[in-house]
Formats: C-alpha cells, structure tokens, sequence
C-alpha cells in the first residue's frame, strides 16, 4: 500500500510539474490570469459551488419557491457582509495602530487564538474537522446515490437491486477509487479539480432544466405516470411550518465559503477591501445566486411534491444522456473532492495533537522548521486553502508540526475514510448529512465569528483610542483609517448588521440543528 501511495503521488507530482510549465501560456491561464478580478470571480464561485446544489430543489420543496428564493437571496447577501467583515478584519490587524498583535494573521484559527485565546481556538478547529469529516460523509453517500440507477440496470446481478447491494456498491467504490487518493499526502494543484467541480454543477443545472421544460412543461411523461406520487401536487410559493426551517442550514451550507477569503484576497495582485468587495458581488449574486437559484427552481418544478433530498435520486440517466454526462460528472467530481476534505480534516488533527501550543514556542517551531525541513511537515495555514482553486493557493502563515511517521499518517487517513464510510452506510440521506454541516458549522464559522471578529476588533479600537494621550489620527504612511472615517463600517447599517449577523447566526444554527434532529 505505501508503494502504492508513493508512486500515485510522484506521478501526480510529475504531472503537475508538466503542468506548471505551460501554465502561463495554457487556456486557462489566459482566461484567468493569476492574481486578476476574472481569477478571483472564479476562485470564490468555486469555493461556494458545490455539493450542496444537489439538496437545493428539496430546499425549495420544503419552504416553498417564493420562500426558498427569498432565503436563498438572504443567504446570498449575509455572504457578501460577511466576507466584507472579513476583509475588514485583515485589514485592521494589518494596519491598525489599536492592534498589538502580529500583523500576518489571515486563518480562521491564527484570529481566533490571538483574539479569544486557545480554547476557543480549538474549539474552531474542531468545526473545521467536523465541516470537512462531515462533507467526507457526504461524498459517500453522494456515491450510494449516484451508483443506485447502475445497479438496477436488467444485466446487473439481481443481488445488487436490494438495500445491501447498494452498501456493496458504495464499499467497493469506496475501496478502489476513494480510499487510495486519501492516502496521500499532498496535492500539489487544485485548479483542474477546482473547474471539474465547476462544471459538473454547472451540467448539473443544464440538465435539471432540460428535464424539467420536457418532463413539466413538454410530455408530462416519466414525473406524470408516477402511481401514487406526489410529483403532480401544485406548486407551492410559501410554506410555514417545521419543516421549513429546514431550508435555512441547507442553504448556509451551499454558501460556505468564507474560510476561503483569506487565500483569494492574498491572491489578488493589488489587493484592496474594493476590489474584494466587487469579487464578491460578481461571484455571490452574478454567479451562485443565479446558479442556485436555477438549480432549486427547476429541480423543484420538474418533480414538485415527489422531490427527493438529492436530486440525483430524482432523475435516471439510462432515459437521457444529457443527465448521463451529469451524472458521470458528478461522480468524477465527488472522487476527486473527497480527499481534498480528507487532507485539512487530518492536518487540523495533527496540528492539534503535534504542533507547539504556545504562540512563542510556535514562532519558534515555525522558525525551526524553515532550517530543518526534514523534521516537519508544513500544512496549509487553514483548511480553507485545500479549497483553493488558483494558483499558488497559500496565503498566510502555515501550520507546523513535527512530521508524522508513515504509520500514524495512514492509519490517521485510514480512521478518517473508513469511519466516513460507516456513517455513510448508516445515513444514506444526504441532506440529512448537509442539514447538520449546515447548523451547526457554516452558522458559527461562516457568519456568526466573522462578526465576533469585528466585535472584538471595534472594542479593542474603541479602547485604545479612549485613551487621551493616542493621537486620534493614524500617521500618513500607515495605510489605515480609523473606523469614524466615512466608509470605514461605523454607519448604522454596518452595525444593525454584524449584530445581525452574530445573533442570526446563533439562533439559526441552533434552531435548525434541533429541527433536523427532531425531523429524523
């Protein structure tokens, strides 16, 4: 198995070194020149597009298509404020005089531990590993799902049409193709898997409209013939109930990008708080909004009452091969993205388990390791930036711990894998699996901390420019303004909204995890 990993590794590692020598001159290069508005557009569509589309049409069955379209409006504009806060944040350790601490903090973690201290640190970090061994589960299930019309098929042995032959399936799939790409230790570029990625919801989409303008609205055949089914139910606009609230930590999941924002701003040539802020508009509302918002209109009006928790369970890919290709998309998206959940689930292990814990042992360490390269292993600074689609997808301090043996790294990406598929065997609803990521993940790390950021931030300004004898006015050269400024956050609606933000995030995680508990 090692031998086996090592060779799949140096031949990835030779790819990719193929790869970057014509990267500069490659199509992609030239439709996203690195560090551009148009790469970091993609970056971040790519960051939020993802797996979670294929739960949006349930989303929009369970609260209705005018109030499945309004949370995912709301959705989209509590994303933008929150990466705006966010910028906000870097920009203020950065440069504000108020701030005492380093200057170079751009992760999620390195924030956390310098503003609230190392138990609230961990506890972020056990969200990271939560989100990503969560979305690993998902992958699977994903797999059960996709795999279903293929063991049904008349040619298949009858033994796999029951409910064990899907678990073998997804075994099988597991043990061959997404079991051996966890083992690795690295990927060195993200932006084929980042594109594939893209695409395939982007088929997805295509596809779903396509069946629904001939199932819904041309023949009425395979959605209308369905005996005893719901599927010709009328539509419905808004729907008050439990079940609604439903819908909220679905679509805080499918928005999940913010532990990416770092990395895209430091990608960005010239980067200022503008810019960033015209990257999210462009990518929020001119990309995923729209993309969403098609995916769960007509994935909801082709099936309506009959709409399944996957939408993939909906559709049957041996009737058209126009959802064929977006099945097979799909299933080649979800076995490249599953170690790329697998990698920062067990870096964030190691980091806790092995790294220094003090902020100057660490320093140390860090220093130590840029020596001794032997004798640690360097990891992404957040596991945001194993999601990073562009090139040179770093940014920030990395983490660093002593280097693992070969027996506790496989044996760590063993337990990670092999516990997903467990979970997966046991939960074969994915949007059960998004509901929870959604609740009790993307509430606290995408909206409710960035404003706690902001929170903490303000005070400390607040503080320190009390104090009679700090200058009220930042030198010239300093690149900051204060927050009285016109245009630095200190209007009221900047304010209504981080407070906004830190509660709603607070009750909407909590509320629509126990509904989702409760639900099962």
């Amino acid at each position: 198995l090692y031998s086996f990993c090592t060779l799949l590794e140096g031949a990835m590692t030779d790819v990719q070194e193929a790869r970057s020598v014509g990267s500069d001159i490659g199509l992609l290069g030239r439709l996203l020149p690195e560090g551009s508005m148009q790469a970091g557009v993609f970056n971040i569509a790519s960051a939020t597009l993802g797996a979670g589309a294929l739960t949006l049409p349930y989303a929009f069955k369970q609260s209705g298509l005018g109030l499945g379209m309004f949370w995912l409006a709301l959705g989209m504009l509590a994303t933008v404020f929150s990466i705006k806060l966010l910028i906000e944040v870097l920009e203020i350790v950065r440069h504000s005089p108020a701030w005492t601490g380093p200057r170079n903090l751009d992760s999620y973690e390195d924030l956390t531990l310098h503003l609230f201290g190392r138990k609230t640190e961990y506890f972020v970090e056990g969200q990271i590993i939560v989100f990503c061994y969560g979305t690993a589960i998902a992958y699977v299930v994903a797999v059960g799902d996709i795999l279903d019309p293929v063991r049904k098929l008349s040619f298949m042995p009858s033994f796999l049409s029951d409910h064990y032959g899907r678990q073998l399936v997804m075994i099988i799939f597991w043990a061959f193709l997404m079991l051996p790409l966890s083992f690795l230790k690295s990927v060195n570029s993200l932006r084929f898997s980042s594109m594939l990625g893209v695409c395939s919801i982007l088929i997805l989409v295509a596809a779903s409209i396509y069946h629904c303008s001939i199932n819904r609205f041309t023949d009425w055949d395979e959605c209308g013939s369905q005996s005893g089914s719901d599927c010709d139910t009328n539509i419905s606009w808004i729907e008050f109930d439990l079940q609604m609230v439903l819908t909220v930590p679905l679509i805080m999941l499918a928005y999940t990008c913010q532990v990416n924002v770092f990395a895209i701003y430091n990608e960005l040539k010239d980067p200022t708080p503008k810019k960033m802020m015209q990257i999210s508009w462009l990518g929020m509302a001119g990309l995923c909004f729209v993309v969403y918002g098609l995916m769960g209109t007509f994935g909801y009006l082709d099936f309506l009452g009959d709409t399944k928790g996957n939408v993939l369970k909906n559709l049957d890919p041996s009737t058209n091969a126009f959802i064929g290709v977006a099945f097979v998309a799909i299933a080649l998206t979800v076995v490249v993205a599953f170690p790329l959940v697998v990698f920062p689930c067990r870096d964030s292990i190691f980091n806790i388990v092995m790294a220094h814990k003090s902020i100057s042992e660490r320093q140390e360490f860090l220093e130590d390791a840029m020596a001794n390269t032997d004798k640690y292993e360097v990891a992404s600074a957040s596991s945001s930036h194993v999601y990073m689609p562009g090139p040179g997808a770093a940014g920030g301090a990395p983490r660093v711990y002593l280097k693992p043996s070969n027996s506790m790294h496989y044996g760590v990406s063993f337990s990670i894998s092999f516990s997903a598929l467990i979970f997966a065997l046991l939960i074969p609803e994915i949007q059960v699996v998004f509901s929870f990521l959604g609740g009790v993940c993307s509430s606290y790390l995408c909206f409710f901390l960035p404003a706690a950021f902001i929170k903490k931030l303000k005070k400390l300004e607040d503080e320190y420019y009390a104090d009679p004898t700090v200058p009220q006015e930042p030198e010239e050269d300093s690149g900051y303004e204060l927050w009285t400024e016109p245009g630095i956050s200190n209007d009221i609606f900047t304010r209504v909204g981080v407070e906004l933000l830190y509660y709603g995030g607070i009750v909407a995680g909590i509320g629509s995890t126990v509904v989702t508990a409760i639900s099962l």
